[in-house]
């Protein structure tokens, strides 16, 4: 898979709907929405117009979704995903 069907996999899910299909999932406490992306990947959509993502110890936040997808597919996705496939 390449990064711009990757990103094409985003759907923006209220918080309710991703915890009753997610309920041990852990989020930020400023969630209002998250973005689902294949293979269970997320981005979270924050109260503050920001987004987000926390893997481990590193957490990455920006106003520009595309920058955080693009965080998400280098860093983590892209790995799992082409390995996976």
């Amino acid at each position: 898979m390449k990064y711009e069907d990757f990103v094409k996999t985003g759907r923006l899910t209220p918080i309710e709907v991703y915890l009753r299909e997610n309920p041990k999932a852990k989020l930020n406490p400023d969630c209002a929405e998250v973005v689902m992306y294949t293979d269970g990947f997320i981005i979270q959509a924050l109260k503050t117009n920001e987004f987000y993502i926390k893997k481990g110890k590193r957490e990455i936040q920006n106003k520009a979704l595309d920058v955080v997808e693009s965080a998400l597919w280098f860093l983590y996705a892209e790995k799992v995903i082409n390995k996976l496939k």
